[in-house]
C-alpha cells in the first residue's frame, strides 16, 4: 500500500479528552435539568457545534439551551486541563516522529474549534508536525460527512485513496470511509461493532501499533 499522507482526528485519538467532554456534558445536564448520558454524547463525537446543537435539540427539545450547556462543558474541560495538563495518548509522539522521518505529510481534521485545536496542539508540543489543520466549523458538513477529510487531503496535496485516517469515533470512521480514505480506528470510548469494523482498513488498540506498522515500511 502506498500512503501519501496521514490525517489525525484530535479528541479521543491524539488526546485523552473525550472523557473530559463526557463528564462536562453530564455536568451541564445536571445543572440544566436534563439526563445527558453517554449514549447521547457518543452520537455527537466528531460533529461540529452546529450539528451537535441539532442533535441535542432533537433529543431534548427546542427548549434545550445548547449554548449554555456548551459553556459549562468547555469550562469543565478547561479547568481539568489547566490542573492536569493535556493528556497525550500512548504512541503519539513516536508515530509523529516516524512519519516525519518518512517525509509523509500530516494533517488534523477535528470537530473542535480552531482556537481549541491550536491550543491543544501547542500545549502538547506537536503543532509543528502538521501542515494542514481543518476544523469542523470550516466545512459545510461535518463528520459523518466526508467534507473535512476531503478538504484536509486537498490541503496536504494527497489523493484520498492514498491518505490514511486515524479516528476513534464511529462518525469519524464513517466520514473517512465516505471520503475514500484509508480508515484506521483506534477505539477510545466507542468500541467498534462488526459493521463499523467492516469500514476500517485496520482496528488497532493504540497509536504505538501504527508506529510499528510504518517503521516496517
Amino acid at each position: 500500500m502506498i500512503i501519501e499522507g496521514v490525517i489525525f482526528d484530535m479528541d479521543g485519538l491524539m488526546f485523552d479528552t473525550e472523557r473530559l467532554g463526557l463528564e462536562g456534558w453530564k455536568k451541564a445536564g445536571r445543572i440544566l435539568g436534563y439526563p445527558v448520558g453517554e449514549e447521547v454524547v457518543a452520537g455527537i463525537r466528531g460533529c461540529n457545534r452546529a450539528d451537535a446543537k441539532k442533535k441535542f435539540k432533537a433529543q431534548y427539545g427546542e427548549g434545550f439551551n445548547y449554548e449554555q450547556a456548551l459553556q459549562i462543558r468547555l469550562h469543565y474541560a478547561e479547568e481539568m486541563l489547566r490542573k492536569q495538563g493535556i493528556p497525550v495518548k500512548p504512541g503519539l509522539y513516536r508515530l509523529l516522529e516516524t512519519l516525519r522521518n518518512k517525509r509523509i505529510p500530516m494533517g488534523v481534521a477535528t470537530g473542535s474549534s480552531r482556537e481549541t485545536a491550536l491550543s491543544n496542539l501547542k500545549n502538547a508540543g506537536i503543532r509543528e508536525y502538521f501542515s494542514a489543520i481543518v476544523c469542523g466549523d470550516e466545512v459545510e458538513h461535518a463528520k459523518p460527512w466526508p467534507d473535512i477529510f476531503i478538504r484536509t487531503a486537498e490541503c496536504l496535496g494527497t489523493d484520498c485513496s492514498r491518505t490514511m485516517v486515524f479516528e476513534d469515533s464511529s462518525n469519524g470512521i464513517e466520514a473517512a470511509s465516505r471520503a475514500g480514505c484509508i480508515p484506521v480506528m483506534v477505539p477510545d470510548l466507542t468500541r467498534p461493532d462488526d459493521a463499523l469494523r467492516a469500514k476500517c482498513y485496520r482496528v488497532i488498540e493504540n497509536l504505538g501499533e501504527a508506529g510499528e506498522f510504518f517503521e516496517r515500511k
